[in-house]
């Protein structure tokens, strides 16, 4: 989780930056392997919070014009897993 975190700092220090929508997919990637160990790890009271900001993430890597990071984001989405298998979604 501290990558995900990490992201929220560096857009904080650099708001403008152009790689923005790419560190909103990395963080939204890390959020989802973080939903999939928070379930077999039986912490239940995290899933809510890792979906939520999952969301969020994507959806502000969707805000991108760059078809490519669309393309990734829709892809990322409809993985049934990135981390460990058979977790589930967010």
């Amino acid at each position: 989780m501290s990558e995900a975190n990490f992201v929220d700092y560096w857009l904080r220090e650099k708001p403008k930056t152009p790689i923005a929508p790419f560190l909103y997919l990395f963080k939204a990637h890390r959020l989802r392997a973080g939903y999939e160990a928070a379930i077999l790890n039986n912490q239940k009271n995290l899933l809510p919070i890792l979906a939520k900001q999952y969301k969020i993430a994507l959806k502000k890597a969707r805000q991108s014009k760059n078809p490519l990071i669309l393309c990734i984001a829709d892809n990322l989405d409809m993985q049934k897993y990135v981390y460990i298998e058979g977790q589930g979604r967010p």
